[in-house]
């Protein structure tokens, strides 16, 4: 989100009248000296002894006084209320899942997006329109509370502007709804630019921060809620509100965000059986969701839920809809690759690599899934599918171990670390702790591992060299708890429940080989 501009130099700045006021009486003579200076074509003006006297009105000095007291009052409690507005902390948010609708941009001649009325009136509608969603479906009171914020005066407590996400980029406007996200405490940021080139779209996106469950490593980022949606932007503004209400484009786009808004707080509480639900509501109830206009994303989810039920046919199923709407569409991909991958986990190590082998199919997904995301020069869903695939080839390595093929281990194990070793620089860069954290875990577990591949080939040096390694990888996931201290699956998860007794394994493992120990 762009800085508050810097208007304190144009602040009121409190008047020295009283100053003035009080040099003049000290310096005045002894007598009384009654001076005035009365401008051309002024009539009626008495100036006399402890009064003041304009036309009619006579106004007595000590009136005249406190007159000026009073300015000086209300000029300085302007001034100190302008000055808490600009040094405030901003207010974050307080429910269980937080949106923010930010105002949408319009793109000028040379592509730069600039706050407009028009864009101002298009986020009040999205955001009434999910306001009323929620009021018309009581039911959804379950959730807990749903918190919805955008530029509105009448929103209590509110003291953070959002504006417009700007950005010539899709990657510039996701640090800005990041920065966003990060400052009031949203879960999702609503955001999109209106281009007024005949015909007139409105580009939905959204962006969904990683301050989730673990599993949710996936669907963390941006999105674009499929075409630009028709808007009118001829007349003034009221003219296209009354526009607006009637399209049902629109309409239909934001009854899927709140669709999609629902689902997450369910799936934000672990309920992914009502989330599912949910989301296959969606499906049956927005008979005028065209594919086209980002209904893969429903499919992803619902993939996504599905596999967390541990039903991976279903979730195949959705991965495949997904992937027909959009071929290129490196979520569903990774979806798919993660389908396969827990078939492969349900098999013993021996029976993994039996043909048609569905670990093998998972890294080929995987590996298809980091090439698509390459492709939209998405760095964070990028990172994501390396992390992915190193933890497949990590498996696959573990597998080959475990069936004594050591070399073969070996490689798969290398090129797991190699990737991962990749991936740190985009997640520090990003500030992506939690992230971070699974990577140096993911890392560590791979090192220790091939460690102990080495002392099977009575390899001492190599065995203690990836000790070492394991080591500094799991001392560096803890770190990442500093990074983010209110992150609490961090801290709980990865950092207590993994990262710290694995360390401790990998010490002991280290005083046994340096004691002579095997």
């Amino acid at each position: 989100m762009p800085e508050i501009p810097d208007n304190r130099s144009e602040e009121p700045q409190p008047p020295n009248r009283l100053r003035r006021l009080r040099q003049r009486l000290k310096n005045r003579p002894g007598g009384d000296t009654i001076s005035a200076q009365i401008g051309e074509n002024v009539r009626n003006v008495v100036v006399g002894k402890n009064v003041i006297q304009i036309g009619a009105l006579q106004i007595p000095l000590a009136l005249a006084l406190l007159m000026a007291v009073g300015l000086v009052v209300i000029a300085i409690s302007v001034g100190v209320l302008a000055f808490g507005r600009y040094f405030a902390k901003p207010v974050r948010m307080t429910g269980q899942f937080n949106i923010a609708v930010a105002d949408f941009g319009e793109l000028d001649a040379d592509g730069h997006v600039r706050a407009t009325d028009n864009g101002h009136v298009l986020s009040t509608w999205v955001y009434t329109t999910l306001k009323d969603e929620y009021a018309k479906n009581p039911d959804l009171g379950k959730l807990g509370e749903v918190q919805i914020w955008q530029d509105n005066p009448d929103i209590p407590g509110k003291n953070v502007k959002f504006g417009v996400i700007k950005g010539d980029t899709p990657e510039a406007r996701e640090q800005a709804a990041t920065a966003l996200a990060a400052k009031v405490g949203a879960h999702m940021v609503i955001y999109g630019n209106v281009n007024p080139a005949a015909p007139a779209g409105l580009a939905l996106e959204f962006y969904i921060t990683p301050d989730l469950r673990p599993e949710t490593s996936a669907i963390i980022g941006r999105y674009l809620l499929g075409r630009p949606i028709p808007v009118p932007l001829a007349g003034p503004t009221g003219g296209l509100l009354s526009n607006i209400a009637i399209g049902d484009n629109l309409k239909t786009r934001t009854s899927a965000l709140f669709y999609l808004t629902a689902g997450l707080t369910f799936d934000l509480l672990g309920r992914s059986q009502d989330a599912l639900q949910i989301f296959k509501q969606a499906e049956t109830s927005l008979t005028t969701w065209q594919a086209e206009d980002g209904k893969e994303i429903l499919y992803f989810f619902i993939g996504r839920e599905a596999l967390f039920l541990d039903d991976d046919k279903a979730a195949e199923i959705a991965a495949r809809q997904a992937l027909a709407i959009k071929p290129d569409y490196a979520r569903a991909q990774l979806l798919l690759g993660g389908v396969f991958y827990r078939r492969s986990q349900r098999l013993p190590p021996a029976n993994r690599l039996l043909q048609p082998s569905a670990l093998e199919i998972a890294i080929t997904n995987y590996e298809q899934g980091v090439a698509q995301a390459e492709q939209s020069q998405d760095l964070l869903v990028q990172s994501i599918a390396r992390l992915a695939l190193a933890l497949a080839l990590r498996t696959a390595g573990q597998t080959e171990y475990l069936n004594k093929n050591f070399a073969p281990a070996n490689a798969a194990f290398d090129k797991a670390t190699a990737m991962i070793q990749a991936v740190l620089p985009v997640l520090e860069g990003s500030q992506q702790y939690r992230l971070l954290g699974q990577a140096y875990l993911a890392l560590g577990a791979a090192y220790f591992q091939q460690a102990d591949i080495y002392r099977e080939l009575n390899d001492k040096t190599a065995q203690k060299t990836h000790f070492e390694q394991a080591q500094a990888a799991f001392a560096s996931c803890m770190a990442q708890g500093a990074k983010a201290p209110l992150d609490q699956i961090l801290h709980e998860d990865v950092i207590a429940k993994n990262c710290q007794p694995r360390q401790a394994d990998v010490e002991k493992a280290l005083q046994q080989l340096e004691g002579g120990g095997t």
